[in-house]
């Protein structure tokens, strides 16, 4: 009989003012791609990531952080 495991993906939202810290907002991103265990169960948004969307970008960021379960705020 095997194993069945199962990955609840989280929802991580990566946020600061945009202008700011924008190379460490990569970084973190990069970091969660490069690990296994991560990249399989984090999906981690970026509003540079989602640029090319049709809704207007307020209504594209309030959307991601509602449906985010993680939100990350770089302040400085």
């Amino acid at each position: 009989m095997g194993v069945i495991v199962i990955f609840m993906v989280v929802k991580v939202f990566i946020s600061s003012y945009q202008k700011e810290f924008t190379e460490e907002r990569k970084f973190l991103l990069e970091e969660l791609k490069k690990d296994s265990f991560f990249s399989e169960t984090v999906e981690v948004f970026v509003f540079e990531k989602d640029s090319g969307n049709s809704l207007p970008s307020d209504e594209v960021f309030i959307g991601a952080v509602e449906e985010s379960d993680v939100y990350i705020g770089l302040i400085g």
